[in-house]
């Protein structure tokens, strides 16, 4: 794969994962420290500052986190952030330890909330927990941008501090599909994979478009048999049963938005029909339409 292929799925990838930023903690902790954001079963971040911490993880021994390092957990793992390498971890706590009687750190932690698929592709694409140095290239002055922000106690959804921490995650997350592409697996795997990386990404650039078998079998140069084994050997799924999962997720999010029209909603998830979109929208997310406008659900 050139570079140039190589930089189009992952902008791709990280297009359509669509991600939103919710700030659970701004500010400084004392050691001795403690930090468990697990439990929630959301992406955890956490952005240092100032200092080395150190992350303690089930049955691993403690990794150091220097200062101005992103710190993502995919699938929610167990962690604790400790000041010391010897501290004992005390897992679903948070402590931020007395101000003014031990050294501090600045910590900016949160939550990038994506569509559970996307999140099971980042689960399958990036290690347990992903440490993502900054401070020594450009995007470290974003970093230093960023508490700076932070040291004037914005609110949790103040834009320009939320905007500023998307863009230093979406960085962090381009950093590690870089590191780690050789190792991927479902439909990261598919999508830097020489002959289903332009299905996958036609899929992802026109979810409206009539698809079928036979025409997505043609971008590959295949017959329908081989491109739908090799599909499903790489993704665990057939090709027309991911398009429909990956239509119903963005049917979710189409549907939150105030004043969306079912029929508008229907043609742009593919579907030409509002009946034949329904049917297949119940089977796939569990209720009718309206029902999950009204719950707010997203896939």
């Amino acid at each position: 794969m050139t570079e140039n292929e190589s930089t189009d799925w992952i902008a791709s990838l990280l297009r359509h994962l669509a991600p939103s930023i919710r700030i659970s903690f701004r500010g400084q902790v004392c050691a001795p420290w403690n930090v468990d954001t697990s439990g929630s079963g959301r992406i955890t971040f956490h952005i240092t500052h100032d200092t080395t911490t150190w992350l303690h993880l089930p049955d691993a021994p403690p990794v150091p986190i220097a200062p101005g390092h992103v710190l993502i957990l995919p699938g929610d793992t167990a962690h604790v952030l400790t000041d010391t390498a010897h501290a004992t971890p005390r897992y679903g706590v948070i402590d931020a330890g007395a101000r003014g009687q031990g050294r501090g750190l600045s910590l900016v932690c949160g939550f990038i909330d994506v569509d559970t698929h996307s999140q099971q592709v980042l689960k399958d694409t990036l290690p347990a927990a992903l440490i993502v140095p900054t401070r020594d290239n450009p995007v470290g002055e974003l970093t230093l941008l960023l508490f700076r922000e932070a040291d004037r106690l914005p609110s949790e959804d103040d834009p320009a501090f939320i905007h500023l921490a998307h863009a230093l995650l979406t960085y962090a997350l381009r950093h590690a599909f870089e590191t780690h592409g050789e190792t991927l697996e479902g439909i990261a795997a598919a999508l830097t994979h020489p002959r289903l990386g332009k299905v996958v990404h036609a899929m992802l650039e026109c979810p409206d478009h009539n698809w079928s078998v036979a025409a997505l079998a043609a971008l590959t140069h295949q017959s329908r048999s081989v491109f739908a084994s090799t599909f499903r050997k790489t993704v665990g799924c057939g090709p027309m049963e991911w398009l429909t999962h990956y239509r119903m997720q963005r049917a979710c999010r189409l549907l939150l938005i105030p004043g969306a029209q079912l029929p508008d909603v229907a043609m742009q998830c593919g579907y030409q029909s509002e009946a034949a979109f329904s049917k297949a929208f119940k089977r796939v997310v569990g209720c009718a339409p309206g029902e999950a406008r009204r719950r707010g659900e997203v896939l």
